[in-house]
């Protein structure tokens, strides 16, 4: 049996890049030494962890695209990133990234259930 999950892509500023790489640096300390109490999604979510290190790495030395940098997420991270953005309380570059994550799990038909879709 062969199904095709899509990839999530979303266009990032080189300042989103820091704000979603500072979230990961947040989830990754707030986790030490914590892994008998986490949950699946937060597990998945440090497991991406390093790509997202390799990717801030990476905008630090080339000139910032004119449409920015193209994130690829596999969607059990989107879907993940989606659910625990709209849970707490994060500044605006937060909510920016959210609302792509969102557009693109919508464009994609694969969005997540109607009560957690944003409606943008």
């Amino acid at each position: 049996m062969n199904i095709h999950i899509p990839k999530v892509k979303i266009h990032l500023a080189t300042f989103e890049v820091y704000a979603l790489h500072k979230y990961f640096v947040f989830l990754a300390q707030r986790s030490h030494n914590n892994l008998k109490k986490m949950d699946n999604d937060q597990i998945v979510l440090l497991e991406y962890a390093a790509k997202i290190g390799k990717l801030k790495v990476s905008t630090e030395y080339r000139v910032e695209p004119k449409k920015g940098f193209v994130v690829t997420f596999p969607l059990s991270v989107a879907r993940i990133l989606h659910a625990r953005l709209q849970e707490g309380s994060f500044n605006e570059i937060m909510i920016m990234i959210l609302g792509k994550i969102d557009y693109s799990l919508n464009s994609l038909n694969v969005e997540p259930e109607v009560r957690r879709t944003l409606k943008i």
